[in-house]
């Protein structure tokens, strides 16, 4: 992406250009142990998103309210493994409280959101407009995609606006680009 490279200061100060945020979206009040669960990921539990991604601030302090419940995880599988970590780290705060993840991919888990059949909906993409109005969200980490080319492939210096018509399957394949290129 224009000679940026992907790293952990290029994602925070917004120079790389391809990055995605993980969030953690929810309808409503939360519940105190939705709540608690909250503060620990804004605070001690940046240590653990931060062994994932890049974290989105970094406390150490954390004082658990010791509610208890059951929160109901569902959504990204990208996030998955982050939020796995964090429920397991957080049993060390507050032992009153259990978490429960189903791993299925962002869509999903923000409708399970919205349906109310979920407390927490995992999230590796950014929401629609109508998600915004209708979920808050909390952002927990961010990080960057890198894309790839075998070397032997002859396109080189990809736009992003080419980057995105691959992905919205505008170009089918390698040729495609090469002649819009060779054209403009």
């Amino acid at each position: 992406m224009e000679g940026i490279q992907p790293s952990a200061d290029t994602i925070k100060n917004g120079t790389y250009p391809l990055c995605r945020e993980y969030l953690l979206a929810y309808t409503g009040e939360l519940s105190e142990a939705e709540s608690d669960f909250l503060a620990y990921i804004k605070t001690a539990g940046q240590q653990i998103v931060e062994q994932f991604c890049v974290p989105a601030g970094k406390t150490n302090t954390f004082l658990s309210d010791q509610s208890s419940g059951t929160i109901r995880i569902n959504g990204s599988s990208s996030a998955a493994p982050i939020l796995t970590s964090l429920a397991e780290d957080y049993q060390k705060y507050n032992k009153h409280v259990q978490i429960l993840i189903e791993t299925t991919d962002s869509t999903s888990g923000l409708n399970a959101a919205l349906e109310g059949s979920c407390d927490l909906a995992m999230t590796s993409r950014s929401l629609k407009d109508y998600e915004k109005e209708l979920l808050n969200t909390q952002v927990i980490g961010k990080d960057a995609i890198a894309i790839l080319v075998q070397a032997e492939n002859p396109v080189q210096n990809l736009s992003e606006e080419q980057i995105l018509k691959i992905y919205e399957k505008t170009y089918k394949n390698w040729s495609e680009i090469q002649r819009k290129k060779s054209e403009s």
